[in-house]
């Protein structure tokens, strides 16, 4: 928001014996170097715990509201099913809030993977939502 990049990542909790994943963040080592070749994780990782998550979109702003998208299995663990997840976040990134869930309708398909949307270009303000999906045999 204030114009300074940001990376959200998928990381693996230091406590974590089973590979359990948050999502984290880092930001530029010199916001002076045009090429931002250095990064620095924040001292706040993880910025939310998941019941396996990973891969959090680009953040979006929507009527004040910062938004992203991350793929994970079921985050209410109800279904077995894939889902992506919408969270709304505060401006510094810290403070995540869970809006919505987009559920797979055929459970055990595996993970919906690097969730993405975006304006489509010359559609009077239609979105594109797209996922990358991964059947687990």
């Amino acid at each position: 928001p204030d114009g300074t990049p940001v990376l959200l990542y998928t990381a693996v909790a230091n406590d974590a014996v089973d590979g359990y994943q948050t999502q984290a963040m880092a930001v530029p080592k010199d916001i002076d170097d045009v090429d931002l070749v250095e990064w620095v994780k924040v001292e706040e990782n993880p910025l939310i715990r998941t019941p396996d998550g990973r891969d959090p979109s680009e953040v979006w702003e929507h009527n004040g509201k910062l938004l992203s998208l991350y793929g994970t299995e079921d985050f209410r663990n109800t279904t077995g099913a894939s889902t992506v997840e919408l969270f709304e976040m505060d401006k510094n990134f810290q403070n995540w809030r869970h809006l919505h869930s987009f559920l797979d309708p055929e459970p055990g398909l595996g993970y919906w993977e690097c969730p993405d949307f975006f304006p489509a270009p010359n559609t009077n303000g239609n979105f594109v939502f797209k996922i990358g999906t991964r059947r687990v045999v």
